[in-house]
């Protein structure tokens, strides 16, 4: 084996970059020594220079590797290309490193990524995202993903979670993390066993103050402030957005000045309309005639004789998101580097925003469906031919299913060559992919790295991925697919079936009994068998390393959970007829058709331990805890009379609409 004694020099004001070198070339087994300066075996140069934003090149004649690119994020890409030639792996939850390099090999690449602005979309609204991190962690997962070279990340707040201001007209406070829903553990053994909270789950350094509102809120814009530091430092674009809501003029200014202080690492300050304008039954629609008007009131008639046509119609999603847009683009035309977000799923209303906002002239964004599938399905009907393409934001995972395995590859490298169709072969501006669970997600969130870099298709990944995880091109892709029907199965079929919001379980459509009146029995038999397949897929596999046998019985494991998930809500099915009768045997036959239900449940707890991988595997826990089995006790104490077991202190400031498919809602 020869050993390689390795100089970087690198240009002034690219610190980082050197820095990142020395930590991985150290780690390789045939590096014998890293210096800095000119004398090596091998030389490394790192330098600005002048190219196209976005662009990086590389160039090695195996005794001198020459790293390029615009700006400090451009070279950092160049960075860990040039690892990647050398064999390092990057990931999510971290890295594998080569044993031996031969740095002799000759190569050249300038890359012009397919996406500039290639991002991630945290909500900070659920306990297994990064707002549960401790500080070191949430700082690690922004280091992994800017070496697998995303360049851009926006954090959703919520009101009250990591910002100060009013919300339903009364002052309030950051720090009520999970939409102010309170967390506590230690009361119930099984969840104070596993996870690294003492009394509340939330950022572990936070819950000293967790009684004392005025420092948990500055604690929590500190810590925010401070990963959004940890992301400046890797050249990438952050993105602060809250939804306007009620406030005002002058309270939109204010919450803009306050986040511009309280976080001046933000680059833009996007203002959001709420959730498909919390449209989601018939009570939220206006004649077409009244929908007419208030555009006119709004927008002015000249704005709306243009877009009269696409006014026709009862559309749930429309008044409220009409309403609320119109102050995000005056706040936007008043302030600096802010921009407009349309979360809307009607197809209609979409075509109406658009139309407004090219009026205006504004920077603006769309997240214009859940899951990946249908950001591509309602795009391509929004977008002509040659159009502008604004802010998209898609989806690696959808929470509607946050408890089950998901993959969304192939949706989201559908979407990419839709929008380079649209856009005639020009670069898009910006995707950046909702998530939630790392682990979970390991693959989904590499690749996509990669496909907004390199336009790569699913099965060459999978080839890649090989080197990874020592796991068959074949291997991984049957059980890609086989994951891939079985999520569409639950998205298209059975809504919200993994959903993570208790709320939402036992108030959905206002029926009495939540989500199970909503599910037919026969689709819910497909599902399961369909992720038993995929199971049957994963144990089936041969991985020829330890990385690999780790991410098998991995994919294994939440498998298994998934399947024991739908039998928990297959267990609840017979409450749908139960549930008509009055009588006293009915209600012992609901009490033990809960008490079955809540078996299952205490399965998919105790499955999902296995591989407690990271501290959003601990947030899964909790959530489950704090979703399903919250629907089955109040369930049962609606149907049966039995009280809920835990009484818990009712702090909860919000909670999210339900996204359920209905009519004019995609």
């Amino acid at each position: 084996m020869m050993y390689y004694r390795i100089a970087v020099k690198a240009e002034s004001g690219l610190q980082k970059a050197e820095e990142e070198l020395f930590c991985y070339l150290k780690a390789i087994g045939n590096v014998s020594e890293v210096n800095s300066g000119t004398d090596g075996d091998f030389l490394i140069r790192v330098v600005c220079k002048k190219m196209q934003e976005g662009d990086f090149s590389l160039k090695s004649d195996g005794k001198v590797l020459d790293i390029a690119g615009n700006g400090l994020n451009e070279v950092l890409c160049g960075v860990y290309t040039a690892l990647e030639e050398y064999g390092v792996k990057f990931g999510i939850s971290g890295e594998v490193i080569p044993e031996s390099v031969d740095f002799s090999v000759s190569f050249k690449r300038h890359v012009t990524p397919a996406v500039l602005y290639r991002g991630i979309r945290q909500h900070l609204n659920f306990p297994m995202d990064i707002s549960s991190y401790s500080l070191n962690e949430a700082k690690r997962y922004i280091r992994n993903l800017a070496r697998l070279r995303y360049n851009s990340i926006t954090f959703h707040s919520y009101p009250g979670q990591f910002y100060c201001g009013k919300y339903q007209g009364e002052k309030i406070s950051a720090g009520k993390f999970f939409y102010g829903e309170v967390q506590p553990v230690s009361n119930i053994a099984f969840l104070k066993n596993n996870v690294s909270n003492l009394n509340y789950f939330c950022i572990e350094e936070s819950e000293q103050y967790f009684n004392d509102e005025e420092k948990l809120s500055e604690y929590a814009v500190f810590w925010l402030r401070s990963v959004m530091q940890e992301c400046k430092s890797y050249g990438m674009r952050v993105v602060f957005s809250f939804e306007v809501r009620g406030a005002d003029a002058a309270e939109i200014d204010g919450m803009i000045a306050w986040v511009r202080k309280s976080y001046p690492q933000a680059d833009i300050v996007e203002l959001a309309t709420q959730e498909c304008g919390c449209g989601w039954d018939d009570s939220a629609c206006i004649p077409s005639g009244d929908l007419r008007e208030l555009a006119t009131q709004l927008y002015g008639k000249p704005i709306v004789e243009k877009i009269g046509p696409l006014l026709n119609g009862r559309y749930s999603q429309m008044p409220l998101t009409l309403r609320e847009m119109k102050k995000c683009i005056e706040a936007a035309k008043r302030n600096e580097r802010c921009r407009v977000l349309i979360y809307a799923t009607c197809i209609q209303t979409l075509h109406v925003c658009r139309r407004i906002l090219q009026e205006y002239g504004v920077e603006h964004a769309f997240l214009c469906a859940h899951g990946a599938k249908y950001v591509e399905k309602n795009l391509d009907e929004l977008l002509a031919e040659g159009d502008s393409i604004p802010g998209v934001y898609s989806w690696i995972e959808f929470d509607g299913n946050m408890f089950q395995p998901e993959n969304k590859d192939g949706h989201n490298f559908d979407l990419l060559h839709m929008l380079r169709k649209k856009s005639r072969g020009s670069r898009i501006p910006e995707i950046s992919l909702n998530h939630w669970r790392n682990a979970e997600n390991s693959l989904s969130i590499a690749y996509c790295a990669e496909l907004m870099i390199d336009c790569t298709p699913p099965a060459f990944f999978y080839e890649k991925a090989d080197l990874l995880c020592g796991l068959s091109r074949g291997g991984i892709e049957k059980l890609c697919e086989t994951i891939a029907k079985a999520e569409d199965c639950a998205r298209d079929e059975l809504p919200n079936i993994g959903f993570c919001a208790v709320y939402c379980w036992y108030n959905a459509d206002r029926e009495y009994l939540g989500y199970i009146s909503l599910y037919d029995p026969q689709k819910l038999e497909k599902y399961e068998k369909l992720l038993d397949e995929a199971r049957a897929v994963a144990d089936s596999l041969q991985p020829t390393g330890a990385v690999g046998e780790r991410l098998r019985a991995f994919w294994s494991n939440r498998l298994r959970a998934g399947v024991c998930h739908v039998q928990t809500i297959r267990a609840l099915m017979p409450l749908n007829e139960l549930a008509k009768c009055k009588d006293q045997d009915s209600k012992e036959k609901m009490a033990q058709v809960c008490s079955c239900a809540l078996e299952y449940a205490k399965k998919y707890l105790r499955i999902t331990t296995e591989y407690t991988a990271d501290r959003g595997g601990q947030g899964v826990l909790i959530s489950y805890y704090k979703t399903i089995f919250q629907y089955i006790y109040v369930l049962r104490e609606r149907l049966c009379g039995i009280p809920v077991p835990e009484t818990y202190e009712k702090r909860n400031l919000d909670t999210p609409p339900s996204p359920m498919i209905q009519k004019n809602v995609q």
